[in-house]
């Protein structure tokens, strides 16, 4: 989230100096001393936020941003307005039983602490924990669940899948393993946008996922559907046993035939050439293949 941004202020630049030192005192006086800037929401109460965004944005927590730049940088469109308040005009806002002040979230100045640690912070007697960690913390626990969901409902678990693969049952493998190896994300994405890839259906078929009546395997719960993907019958029938019915298709028909932009993508789950998409991805995948 952060690319394009830079400091609109000698606070958010000194910030960032404290941040890239290792200073967190320096940092959490600043926030102290600071003028800062609270999102106002829209009509209903809610922002229609970012991916990995919305977790720190809890009714619990306070949002600030040191900067009206920098607030409207990640909010534009988003928020109704701002408020200006000092630091002790913030902890009044804050709900009984505490939360967490989140200050400049998104951001590379971006932080995460509750009141009460802010002076101890400042003090010398506790550190940071930047906002990207936790952002990172709260994805790694999603996919964490999405993929034991999806193994679940296979009949498999996690032991299962992660055990080694052995040969690779095609060139489609070959071809992640290397990218895998060299963590070269374009080379597995463009790897899977050039081959056939087993699909799981919920009967046999011969139609394509262009079709209306196309059987998707579809797991999860309503509100949060997954599609598993496969690179071979092997890793599907090693993830999922029971001989499932399947078809196989280029990945690119099973990208621009999407169920819906709510239906996350499952590739190989738990295996080492995993890859999951919130379906709110895909169409972006389709729109780059022109």
């Amino acid at each position: 989230m952060d690319s394009g941004w830079q400091p609109a202020n000698q606070v958010e630049r000194d910030m960032l100096t404290a941040l890239q030192a290792g200073d967190s005192a320096a940092y959490a006086r600043l926030v102290r001393a600071a003028p800062l800037y609270l999102p106002v929401l829209p009509d209903g109460g809610s922002l229609q936020l970012p991916e990995g965004l919305q977790q720190l944005f809890d009714e619990e927590n306070v949002v600030v941003f040191t900067s009206e730049v920098s607030l409207y940088w990640l909010l534009s469109g988003l928020a109704a307005g701002h408020e200006q308040l000092n630091y002790d005009e913030v902890l009044a806002r804050f709900p009984a039983g505490g939360g967490q002040l989140v200050i400049n979230p998104a951001l590379p100045i971006g932080v995460l602490l509750s009141p009460d640690e802010v002076d101890d912070v400042a003090e010398g007697r506790q550190t940071l924990m930047p906002v990207q960690d936790v952002q990172d913390t709260v994805i790694d626990g999603v996919l964490d669940e999405v993929r034991r969901m999806c193994l679940t409902e296979l009949g498999s678990d996690i032991e299962t899948a992660q055990a080694p693969l052995g040969d690779a049952a095609n060139d489609l493998e070959r071809r992640l393993a290397r990218a895998v190896e060299s963590l070269d994300f374009d080379e597995f994405l463009l790897a899977l946008l050039e081959s056939d890839v087993v699909l799981p259906v919920t009967a046999e078929t011969t139609a394509t996922p262009a079709a209306a009546d196309f059987p998707w395997r579809v797991l999860g719960a309503v509100d949060s559907p997954m599609i598993p993907v496969f690179s071979s019958a092997t890793v599907l029938d090693r993830v999922a046993p029971g001989e499932l019915p399947r078809v196989l298709v280029p990945f690119v028909e099973v990208l621009t035939h999407w169920p819906s932009e709510e239906h996350v993508l499952c590739f190989n789950p738990g295996t080492s050439m995993e890859l999951t998409l919130p379906g709110n991805s895909v169409p972006e995948l389709v729109e780059a293949l022109g």
